[in-house]
């Protein structure tokens, strides 16, 4: 039998940027993250908790997104690769591999699992305005 604790839910925003700036992740008035998005080849930056972070993305015959510390490029940190019938898989340099897929076909919510099966994280998502986008963020322990 599985035994999960109570869900913690967030509100998140995440604002879509103005000409020049990243998008950003907001709970309330604090920021979590930001994203600067830059087409392929060019890398994407990004940054949380403090850490910046560096995305290299190839769209070729085996499609995927790699992670890495600003501070030490060469060090990969998180993987994603995108399957075939949507989602994909994110694995991080520790050995730990998630799973981001919906819970079943018709759903809007995206749910993180681990490889044997327990939901971690679920988003869904809220059209906002023009210029943010609102995810709730369930984190199921």
């Amino acid at each position: 039998m599985v035994a999960f604790a109570e869900s913690k839910t967030r509100d998140l925003i995440w604002r879509y940027p103005e000409e020049g700036r990243p998008f950003v992740l907001r709970e309330g008035e604090a920021e979590l993250a930001w994203l600067e998005f830059h087409e392929q080849p060019a890398a994407s930056v990004g940054g949380f908790d403090g850490t910046r972070l560096v995305f290299h993305y190839t769209v070729n015959l085996h499609p995927r997104v790699t992670i890495s510390s600003a501070e030490d490029p060469g060090h990969v940190v998180a993987q994603f690769l995108p399957c075939w019938t949507g989602g994909g898989w994110v694995s991080f340099d520790n050995g730990t591999r998630y799973r981001w897929k919906k819970p079943h076909l018709w759903s809007s919510t995206w749910c993180f699992s681990r490889q044997d099966q327990s939901t971690s994280v679920c988003l869904s998502q809220e059209a906002g305005d023009r210029k943010s986008t609102r995810l709730n963020s369930s984190h199921i322990t």
